[in-house]
């Protein structure tokens, strides 16, 4: 990403941990623990933007090609499953007749969202740099393709191109959307699903800040951002399932608007609304720490930018998460292996301390029953300074 094109940097982080997969031990792995992370203002959307070097894209393409699996797969079961069936109405909602249509996954993850859309008469292609994509879902009609994009091995145009979280991974934005629009076919549409980081943004939350996102798109900066790339917006709308925007848009074949104009304002507030919240996070953990009692920090991967940026103890916590896929493994530095959430019940800590904005009331009231009478849960919004 060209500094000079983008604005000069407003967050130069040291050292912040390189998140991308659950690991089998907090130190040594095949990459970095931690790498800088440079936080800047695109000048022409408003978005907020990570500014890369070459260390960083190194251990991103070695990361894609391992098979990142940072986040929360579309997949047939559990989180996965309800996310993707958000994505899929969306789809069906957005998309007329789709049975004779042919789609184009980019980023497709295991191939799930297309194997559902090729039973509803879609002729799905799927593009996957990493290794989980499976061949189980070839036989529901899907063809997959392990490269990055763009890639030699497309030989047609798409009616239906889908980039579901994908776009905030993306460095220069607008060379990829080009690249979308010259596989799409005349009148297609693109799908995209981003991270929704206005309420993250407005509060201070620096969870939202991991090495494989360059964009953290609130809905303004998105739609401006599609708008100077060339398309028309048609939809832009909450997920309804988590925390992501929506957004249907095609080719514009209309004279171009003006690029809205973005406040840049609550972007350049961000470091500073983050020092206040990280400094509560860490006033809680020590008032924890000094009165000897134990606390659980459950969404460990949210947890850990608090941890490191405030350097605040952790040998009296645990970490806990429902996602079986991470459960046993560990996050780059830190020594502590994740549990999963029944490990509360048989052995439970004096607090709980749950950082998903999206799901931490549903988390609190699941496991509120199953904790001795005395144990103080907190949500993240609890100790924030109010947005």
């Amino acid at each position: 990403m060209d500094r000079k094109a983008h604005g000069s940097p407003v967050w130069e982080i040291e050292r912040l941990p390189f998140l991308w997969a659950p690991l089998d031990e907090p130190f040594g792995g095949p990459l970095p623990a931690e790498l800088p992370f440079t936080l800047g203002v695109h000048q022409k959307s408003g978005a907020l933007i990570q500014i890369g070097d070459q260390n960083l894209r190194g251990a991103l393409d070695q990361a894609y090609s391992l098979g990142s699996v940072l986040g929360c797969r579309l997949e047939d079961m559990g989180l996965g499953r309800r996310y993707a069936e958000a994505f899929l109405g969306f789809t069906v909602s957005h998309v007329s007749a789709l049975d004779r249509r042919t789609v184009l996954e980019i980023g497709a993850g295991t191939g799930y969202l297309l194997s559902r859309l090729a039973m509803l008469g879609a002729r799905c292609t799927g593009i996957e740099p990493g290794d989980h994509l499976q061949s189980r879902y070839e036989s529901a009609g899907v063809t997959m393709i392990r490269d990055f994009f763009p890639t030699g091995q497309l030989t047609e145009f798409f009616d239906v191109v889908l980039l579901h979280n994908l776009l905030e991974h993306i460095e220069n934005v607008g060379l990829f959307l080009d690249e979308v629009r010259s596989v799409l076919a005349p009148q297609g549409q693109m799908l995209v699903a981003v991270p929704a980081c206005d309420g993250y943004i407005d509060c201070g939350d620096p969870s939202i800040l991991v090495h494989e996102h360059f964009s953290y798109f609130t809905q303004a900066t998105l739609i401006a951002t599609l708008i100077e790339a060339g398309f028309e917006v048609i939809s832009c709308e909450p997920s309804g399932v988590g925390t992501s925007w929506f957004v249907s848009a095609r080719v514009r074949s209309r004279p171009a608007p003006s690029v809205p104009t973005v406040d840049e304002k609550g972007a350049l507030a961000f470091k500073g609304r983050c020092s206040q919240t990280v400094a509560r996070v860490r006033d809680y953990l020590v008032d924890a720490r000094t009165k000897s009692q134990s606390v659980a920090l459950y969404v460990p991967t949210r947890a850990i930018n608090f941890v490191a940026l405030s350097e605040s103890p952790v040998d009296h916590c645990r970490l806990v998460d429902d996602d079986p896929n991470l459960q046993g493994k560990y996050l780059p530095g830190l020594p502590l292996p994740i549990e999963d959430g029944h490990s509360l019940k048989r052995t439970p800590t004096d607090r709980v301390l749950i950082l998903s904005d999206s799901f931490g009331s549903e988390i609190r009231n699941r496991i509120v029953g199953h904790l001795p009478p005395g144990t103080k849960i907190h949500l993240l919004r609890d100790l924030r300074v109010p947005c």
